[in-house]
Parts: C-alpha cells; sequence; structure tokens
C-alpha cells in the first residue's frame, strides 16, 4: 500500500500495516537465508530489512560467507549497514544508535552462536 499525504490511518491500521511488512520479511529471510539464526538475529535483519526496504546484498552475502565461520563479521557488517538517510549522505550515520540497539550479542571466541537457541530458516 503506498501511502498518499492525503490518506489518514489510524494507529491500529498503522499497527495491521506494520506486521503484515514485517512478517513478509521474516517469510523471505526464512526462505532466503541459508544459515540458522538465533532469535536475536533475525530480529535484527527483520528490522534492517524494514528500514532499508529489503535485504542489503553486502549483508546477505556476509550471512552467507560468514555467519558458520566468523558470525562476529556478520555482526560487524550488521553495524556498519545502511547507516544513514538514503539520498542524503550530509546527515551522516543517524541510525548508527539504532543499529547499535539493535544488533546481537558478540559470540565468545571459538563458539558459533551467542546462545545455544537457533531459529533455523525451515521455521522450527
Amino acid at each position: 500500500m503506498r501511502v498518499r499525504p492525503s490518506l489518514v490511518i489510524d494507529k491500529k491500521t498503522a499497527g495491521n500495516l506494520l506486521k503484515q511488512d514485517m512478517a513478509g520479511n521474516v517469510a523471505w529471510i526464512k526462505k532466503n537465508v541459508l544459515v540458522d539464526l538465533t532469535q536475536e538475529q533475525l530480529d535484527a535483519l527483520v528490522d534492517i530489512m524494514g528500514h532499508v526496504g529489503h535485504m542489503p546484498a553486502e549483508l546477505l552475502q556476509s550471512i552467507h560467507q560468514n555467519m558458520c565461520t566468523d558470525p562476529n563479521a556478520v555482526r560487524d557488517q550488521y553495524l556498519k549497514t545502511a547507516l544513514g538517510e538514503q539520498g542524503h549522505p550530509e546527515k551522516g550515520p543517524i541510525f548508527k544508535d539504532r543499529r547499535e540497539e539493535r544488533v546481537w550479542s558478540a559470540c565468545p571466541p571459538g563458539s558459533e552462536t551467542p546462545r545455544e537457541k537457533s531459529v533455523s530458516p525451515e521455521g522450527s
């Protein structure tokens, strides 16, 4: 749904539209991210997709190349992805705090995940 300036929606409708968008992001991630994710990782990826409108290619590439061998590299990529407002580089990294708020915990050395419980791409 494209919002026009003359279109006014109430809070409940806005919440429902947001839930639909985020559910679509979750479904896309579960279909296209080919590694297991923790709930924190899934939440952060859904959040960045909501912000950008899609999964940034460099982040998806990092997930597939590094998540199983160097998950902190993926975390670092997430922290530097889409920090500014599109079309307004003069505003600087205005979303830096948001990325730091949403990022998952760093993995201890030698560990693949920051916690034991993972969410598989198949939805288990």
